[in-house]
């Protein structure tokens, strides 16, 4: 089975687009121009889709929280402890947990 191609556009060339539609060009012939899907292309205009919205669920860190704990692994592969991946993900869960502290969350 092939690999599907997926978001062969840019964010730039999308912002483009809406602003051509926006000035009364037609949402295909928009889409065709800067060659970003037509579909997606109406679902940002229409409001259904915002700007920078990702599929899927919800991530479990913040991005500061992601980043601190690989900057942290990184610091402990450099000294000679390198991360197993059931420490990374005992460690990801302790910050979860210690940020939604009243929240029942099951383990990862």
């Amino acid at each position: 089975m092939e690999k599907v191609k997926r978001k062969q556009w840019s964010e730039v060339d999308m912002f483009h687009a809406m602003e051509d539609c926006g000035a009364g060009m037609a949402i295909r012939q928009a889409a065709k121009v800067h060659g970003v899907p037509r579909q997606t292309l109406a679902d940002r205009l229409s409001g259904r889709v915002t700007h920078g919205c990702r599929s899927g669920p919800p991530t479990l860190l913040a991005p500061e929280d992601e980043n601190s704990l690989v900057q942290y692994c990184i610091y402990c592969a450099s000294h000679g402890f390198p991360f197993t991946r059931q420490r990374l993900m005992k460690y990801a869960d302790k910050i979860r947990r210690f940020r939604h502290p009243g929240e029942t969350i099951p383990p990862l």
